[in-house]
């Protein structure tokens, strides 16, 4: 067999038409293939112009990919999943290539656009694979890191293309994260473990925001061309939490699933258009100026502000709110704002702050409010109780007559919110509230 400058390496669980499609794929384009199978026997592999090997299965994907070295003598290595194919290749002269890591274009869904990503390096031995679970290309020295983007490489990714795949998929990755000792402090790992949550029907808000914060600081722009936190801000906007996807169309204006979902919010709890983002998003849609690194759904391909307008109306429809607002206590029964009651916080409340925010989560009921910073103080003023007549007190303390009254309906709806949401609990105490205003009054 002639050593050719790129081999395709496919590591596989088993040796079946997927994996002979992926195969197919890499010699039709004359790459020298190398399979390395998990599960099955080497044996039941029918091909004969490739190379085939076992591989010891440790719930490790880079540990995998990582065993192949030993095995590769070929300049170059082209990584190819098993329920991949490799649809465009082009003949290029490999040895002017300086670069040691190389991005292609990768369709990881038939629906949707290709995204850039790295499946592609030099074989040398101080690049290599790491992470048990969504594995990435890395160097032992920093400056071995010199990328190139081959346009033309083009992988297409059948593995999502039917829900049962992806809660299979789901489960296997949280199961290999799992397995992990350190996976408690990987943002990664968690990353895996919400999104199987997320595919059973589970929304964790807090656990989603926590991710946010360790994606910020796992992002490195010399490693990676996109910034790991949008997925966890396009999940906390579509709870009703907008911050985060606001601080991210900051950072990538053009990553246009984080503009739809800022304009579905503004439609959604605002019951507002914002014109100037729609007609940045459509620009960006007619034009083809979004971010190459994200994926998008065909259908936005080209859309104008009407068929915009038309898709966030209903992805609106499909948002399953966490944070609740002033005007979903509307049906339910109201406090009684008197000298008798008081507010108590109660005890399976979680808390997380998000500059400026306060957010307060019901451990039980997963509902979120989100306290901005003048909600936040008359929240601590619950530590651990209040009367409400005190609270009053308080408030004509701080307030001058003219805005007292607003001060105070605000600080009765908010505690209204509270207890919709089960953040407190409302207590009637006769005596006490009785001793006191005869103290008052004394």
């Amino acid at each position: 067999m002639a050593n050719r400058p790129v081999a395709a390496c496919i590591l596989a669980k088993h040796y079946n038409s997927s994996t002979e499609r992926a195969i197919y794929s890499a010699l039709k384009f004359d790459l020298e293939v190398y399979l390395g199978l998990t599960h099955d026997n080497i044996d039941l592999c029918t091909q004969t112009n490739i190379h085939v090997f076992s591989i010891c299965w440790e719930n490790d994907f880079a540990k995998a990919k990582n065993s192949f070295f030993s095995r590769v003598k070929n300049p170059f290595i082209l990584w190819i999943d098993s329920d991949e194919e490799l649809f465009s290749f082009p003949k290029i002269d490999w040895n002017k290539l300086q670069e040691n890591i190389f991005y292609i274009r990768h369709q990881f869904n038939s629906r949707f656009t290709p995204r850039i990503c790295s499946q592609m390096h030099r074989n040398h031995p101080d690049i290599f694979w790491e992470r048990k679970i969504h594995e990435y290309i890395t160097t032992k020295h920093d400056a071995l890191y010199l990328s190139r983007f081959l346009s033309s490489v083009v992988i297409r990714h059948h593995g999502y293309e039917d829900q049962t795949t992806m809660m299979q998929k789901h489960a296997r990755n949280l199961h290999i994260a799992e397995s992990d000792e350190q996976h408690e402090k990987s943002y990664v790992v968690n990353l895996v473990r919400l999104r199987n949550e997320l595919a059973s029907g589970q929304f964790d808000f807090l656990a989603w925001l926590n991710c946010y914060a360790w994606a910020k600081r796992e992002t490195n722009l010399n490693r990676a061309v996109t910034h790991h936190e949008f997925e966890p801000a396009l999940r906390l906007c579509m709870a009703g939490y907008a911050r985060p996807a606001q601080e991210c169309a900051l950072i990538n204006p053009t990553h246009i699933l984080i503009q739809l979902a800022l304009l579905t919010y503004d439609y959604k709890y605002n019951k507002k258009i914002d014109e100037d983002r729609l007609l940045f998003i459509e620009t960006c849609l007619t034009e083809g100026l979004y971010d190459v690194y994200e994926d998008l759904p065909h259908t936005l391909l080209g859309a104008d502000a009407n068929k915009i307008l038309s898709y966030i109306k209903v992805w609106a429809n499909e948002w399953k709110d966490s944070v609740m607002n002033n005007y979903e206590w509307v049906e339910q029964k109201e406090i009684i704002f008197n000298n008798n009651i008081q507010l108590i916080r109660n005890d399976c409340i979680s808390e997380e702050n998000f500059h400026p925010d306060v957010l307060l989560m019901n451990m039980e009921t997963k509902k979120v409010v989100v306290l901005n910073t003048a909600s936040s103080i008359l929240w601590q003023m619950l530590a651990p109780t209040i009367a409400w007549y005190e609270l009053h007190e308080i408030l004509q303390q701080v307030y001058p007559p003219a805005l007292l009254n607003d001060a105070i309906n605000s600080s009765k709806a908010l505690f209204n919110v509270l207890l919709a949401a089960g953040i407190i609990r409302v207590e009637e105490n006769v005596n006490e509230a009785a001793s006191s205003l005869i103290g008052l009054a004394e």
